[in-house]
């Protein structure tokens, strides 16, 4: 290794290649390259290939020190050797490929094309394998040079990225640094072919590719990854990457995103068609919400170009938090809402989702109202950022319900905070003032009548900031609407802060705190 990294030769290079094939596909058939003749010429040299092979196997520092040089040095060593330039793409470039690779020779070609298949073959056989996540993450330290040598050979680029985005959407498995490292893989591999001039047609054929390898195995993998805290910050490397090579080619995503959730929707109405128990728990599960926060994620970073996305998505959500009312699905809603409330707040547009949460103040379920029927047996209620529902032995306790109406409040303040600045306020909180003030009235619980009171007051003095802005105005004229509703805004100061987007703001890093300590605590 010591020569062939002082001065690397088609000779050596070649031969490097000819030893990891004898260490990492020992019986596995053949090597998958198109090198058969290459090794007719080289027979002398088989018998001293595996004997440095047996040497490897025998010794684990230098199988990891072969690994590491296959990986991360002979992808550079290769294009230094072939006069390639090692470059990171940037977006606005354009390439050429008969440029870059046109002056190669047969021999240069043939190791570009051999490193390509060995190292694909190399990282898929470790993918099955199920491999440690750091074991992984040698592959993938060179990763733009890799993606180099892969460019110029449909095929094995094609692999590449679609390992590289498998590693990044198993997130249960993968560490953080391995889906970073992989995502960066995909992504020049992506610009590097996508920027190339006159190639329209194939750049949409591998970013199609890739997206759907990628969204099936993140599918895949919220099936049974789940959300727990451990795999919490994983879970959003793997939405942001998804989202960040989703903004490569718009166009193309908005067209995927309209057919993915078009099938979320469908799934949907069969599951409403013929309601059973099961189908509840298919619609209430980590697959289906992991799902729909891809989409709500994405349609959130790139609102110009997928705002088409925002109403099905609204009414995706909107029909999972309805097909059941039953409180022990409370999580579940809850997050349901923050993702609507999450569209609410970025792109604007409003969307009426506050009844939706209302359900646990209906008169006629009592559930707030009624005696706790069992006492609490443990103090393992999990917490709403990691589950989807209550147990059973949960649902009906005292320390639950206390939960649900804290939960409800803040979620409701985290809504309207998103619209606190609306001309028409006090007219939008007068439904559900009315529900509120019944439910203070009638509760028999002294702790529930203060929070729903703190709530209203809240309320009320928003009402009255807003009733203060509107007497700012000068243009009233109704029928001059539009210019009426946009120069409202004028009359907030830069910094100035509605009291309900003071109590968001408490309410988030109160939550931000907790979670991020939790967090901690379970990767210790």
């Amino acid at each position: 290794m010591d020569k062939t990294r002082g001065g690397p030769t088609y000779a050596n290079l070649t031969r490097v290649i000819k030893i990891v094939k004898q260490v990492f596909f020992a019986g596995n058939g053949a090597s998958g390259d198109n090198e058969d003749g290459e090794e007719k010429k080289q027979e002398a040299k088989k018998d001293k290939t595996q004997a440095i092979a047996s040497i490897l196997l025998s010794n684990a520092g230098e199988y990891k020190r072969l690994l590491e040089f296959f990986c991360q040095e002979v992808p550079k060593l290769i294009l230094k050797l072939c006069s390639v330039a090692e470059k990171v793409p940037k977006e606005g470039q354009t390439f050429d490929l008969k440029k870059i690779y046109g002056h190669l020779s047969s021999k240069q070609q043939l190791l570009l094309k051999t490193y390509s298949a060995n190292f694909n073959k190399l990282l898929s056989q470790t993918l099955e394998e199920g491999a440690d996540s750091s074991f992984i993450s040698e592959f993938l330290v060179s990763g733009p040079a890799v993606a180099q040598c892969c460019l110029p050979y449909g095929l094995y680029r094609k692999k590449l990225a679609g390992n590289c985005a498998k590693i990044c959407a198993q997130y249960s498995k993968m560490s953080e640094s391995a889906q970073m490292l992989s995502q960066q893989i995909v992504r020049s591999l992506l610009m590097w072919f996508m920027q190339q001039s006159g190639t329209a047609k194939k750049d949409a054929t591998l970013f199609e590719f890739t997206i759907k390898r990628f969204y099936n195995d993140f599918t895949l993998e919220s099936k049974s990854g789940g959300g727990g805290f451990q795999v919490q910050d994983r879970i959003r490397v793997a939405q942001n990457c998804f989202v960040d090579l989703l903004g490569l080619d718009l166009p193309t995503g908005y067209q995927m995103g309209f057919l993915y959730i078009r099938q979320l929707c469908l799934h949907l109405r069969g599951i409403r068609n013929n309601l059973t128990k099961d189908g509840v728990k298919n619609i209430y599960s980590w697959q289906f919400y992991n799902c729909i926060k891809l989409w709500v994620l994405a349609v959130t970073e790139h609102q110009s170009e997928l705002s088409l996305l925002i109403h099905p998505l609204v009414q995706l959500g909107i029909g999972a938090v309805r097909l059941s009312n039953n409180p022990k699905y409370f999580p579940f809603h809850v997050k349901i809402v923050q993702l609507l409330t999450l569209i609410n707040e970025k792109t604007k547009q409003f969307v009426p989702i506050a009844q939706y949460l209302l359900y646990p103040f209906d008169p006629a379920t009592d559930f707030l109202n009624g005696k706790p029927k069992q006492l609490l047996q443990d103090k393992a209620i999990p917490d709403t950022l990691v589950s989807l529902k209550y147990a059973k032995k949960h649902a009906e306790t005292a320390d639950v319900k206390d939960r649900v109406i804290r939960e409800v409040i803040e979620e409701l303040t985290i809504y309207y905070a998103a619209n606190s600045r609306l001309i028409s306020f006090p007219e939008a909180v007068v439904p559900i003032g009315v529900v509120l003030r019944k439910f203070k009235k009638n509760t028999h619980n002294g702790n529930y009548r203060k929070i729903v009171a703190a709530f209203l007051d809240l309320l009320k003095k928003n009402e009255d900031f807003i009733i203060q802005k509107r007497t700012q105005m000068r243009e009233k004229a109704i029928k001059n609407l539009t210019a009426m509703l946009q120069s409202f805004e004028s009359y907030f100061a830069p910094d100035e802060r509605t009291p309900l987007e003071k109590e968001r703001d408490n309410i988030i890093k109160r939550r931000s705190e907790y979670y991020k300590n939790k967090i901690q605590a379970v990767s210790k």
